[in-house]
């Protein structure tokens, strides 16, 4: 959005430098400061990485890191040539207000510039005196430093040539005259000072964007240097080691590290210090067919009850030879059981729908069955219900499943029954004690009542009165509202109040899907 206004305030130049259009570059300049702000945010959690990564691995990140500090330093040095040039236009042009030191940083308040459409200054700082082929000379080496740098870490052509956008610094042709126009001239000729200003905020952001990019590559770099397999451990991995008679055990086994180009072999068996497998394959010994990826997929039924245990290895061709990597697992196969996994927590609440899935361990969900007492379920299907209660402090969940044909009783689970926490008020989305504008609290303005935070299930309260009281002229006046729309009278009444007053709503009165009427916290507004 900013950076769509900046468009079209530059092309309203042209046209019209009416006093909204100076105003609005302020708008637009401090967006695009805050926006650069973020940047630079994201791009010193970077260098820090680079930080943590160096002190694990000295010798496969420093190459990287010089180089991401190298960037670093250029872009900080441009960066701080356009403030250094922002606020040499300020000060000669006699703007010094507008420059504003807090807690030992300097910033642009646009809004304390007198004269913003001073075209002047601008261009005898950025044209005259040369200030503008500087930084172009800087924004060429700039960018022909960090193309060089992708380029000889062989970056791809897409990173390059959003740079070159980025850091562009060609002429502009006027499509209309045909006139060519320098750099410089473009962005810092017959242009007001807030214009000038704001321009520069552009090109900072382009630089800290492209910076950015560049130490995001060069992130990236660090594990494209691996070696494959330098360290390598063998790795099973299975979803579930606890698994019920007549189900499946599945685990996935594969080499940390791992390339997906290679084609490493899985075996299954015991096997000598030669990784020589004992008995007959198919029978003592299996060679996993379900491979990808670098990975095997490992698959047996389990018809009995107990804890299995195999062992194997991985056969990992090399140029230099094969090389075997030995695992050993495990897994206990145990009789059906069932649990009950309220979606939310142990607690149903009046008036609203309370989720709640329904499994047994083995036994498919259209086999399960949930009876509530002191609550009502209704199903969804696959295992989820709806549960509803409307009084009481305890209900019960019952689970039930059907195994060998025969109907089994899993056990049952209790819940603590809950009213719905109140409701936090609001008005015209300002918090207690925060400061309001008159027009927020105008007739037809109305309070709501937002379930609290926290509070993850779905319900609406309706306000249905509150009461206003304001202090005018030093005489409590109070008006109450049917309703949730601030009145006539009320307005009438806030019209009145001193800015930096106090304006209160209380005896707010609210009612939710449980049908209980709550009196909700007072809230209390300070007028701008």
């Amino acid at each position: 959005m900013i950076s769509m206004m900046y468009l079209v305030l530059t092309a309203l130049l042209a046209l019209n430098v009416s006093k909204d259009i100076l105003d609005a570059f302020v708008i637009v300049n401090d967006g695009l400061t805050k926006t650069t702000e973020n940047f630079n945010a994201a791009n010193q959690g970077i260098y820090q990485e680079f930080d943590k990564q160096y002190q694990l691995s000295k010798t496969k990140v420093e190459k990287w890191k010089n180089k991401a500090d190298e960037v670093k330093k250029k872009a900080d040095e441009l960066f701080a040539k356009f403030d250094e040039f922002k606020l040499k236009i300020l000060t000669t042009a006699g703007e010094d207000e507008a420059i504003v030191t807090e807690n030992g940083k300097t910033r642009i308040d646009g809004l304390k510039i007198a004269a913003k459409d001073n075209t002047d200054v601008p261009a005898q700082i950025m044209i005259t005196e040369g200030g503008g082929a500087e930084l172009k000379k800087l924004m060429d080496e700039f960018r022909t430093f960090l193309i060089s740098l992708v380029k000889e870490s062989k970056g791809d052509d897409n990173l390059m040539s959003s740079l070159e956008v980025f850091l562009n610094t060609n002429e502009h042709t006027d499509e209309a005259t045909g006139e060519v126009h320098p750099w410089e001239s473009y962005n810092f000729e017959h242009l007001p000072m807030i214009a000038v200003i704001t321009i520069m905020s552009k090109i900072q952001g382009d630089i800290r964007n492209s910076e950015a990019k560049v130490i995001n590559f060069l992130m990236q770099q660090i594990s494209g240097d691996d070696i494959p397999f330098n360290k390598v451990d063998a790795i099973v991995y299975s979803p579930s080691t606890d698994i019920i008679s007549g189900g499946d055990y599945q685990a996935q086994i594969f080499i940390a590290a791992y390339d997906t180009l290679a084609k490493p072999e899985f075996y299954i068996g015991k096997f000598d210090k030669s990784h020589k497998l004992e008995g007959t394959e198919g029978t003592d010994w299996w060679k996993l067919d379900s491979v990808a990826n670098g990975k095997g997929f490992y698959k047996v039924p389990s018809p009995s009850v107990g804890i299995k245990e195999y062992t194997g290895f991985i056969k990992l061709p090399t140029p230099k030879g094969d090389k075997y990597y030995d695992f050993s697992a495990g897994y206990k196969i145990t009789p059906p059981s069932a649990a009950v996994s309220p979606t939310k927590m142990m607690v149903f609440y009046i008036g609203v729908d309370n989720p709640v899935k329904v499994s047994a361990a083995g036994i498919p969900p259209d086999k399960v069955q949930a009876v509530g007492q002191g609550c009502t379920l209704s199903p969804k299907g696959n295992g989820e219900y709806i549960a509803r209660v409307k009084a009481g402090k305890e209900c019960f969940v019952s689970v039930s499943g059907e195994v060998g044909g025969k109907n089994m009783s899993f056990g049952r689970e209790k819940f603590i029954i809950k009213r719905i926490p109140d409701p936090i008020p609001g008005i015209g989305g300002r918090k207690n004690g925060e400061g309001i504008a008159r027009s927020s609290l105008a007739a037809g303005s109305f309070i709501y009542a937002r379930r609290p935070d926290g509070f993850d299930f779905e319900c609406t309260f309706k306000v249905l009165s509150f009461s206003l009281s304001v202090d005018v002229g030093g005489t409590t006046k109070e008006e109450k509202a049917n309703g949730a729309a601030i009145t006539g009278g009320q307005a009438q009444l806030i019209s009145k109040v001193k800015i930096g007053g106090n304006v209160v709503f209380k005896n707010i009165k609210a009612v939710g899907p449980d049908g209980e009427v709550r009196n909700l916290t007072p809230l209390v507004f300070s007028l701008q």
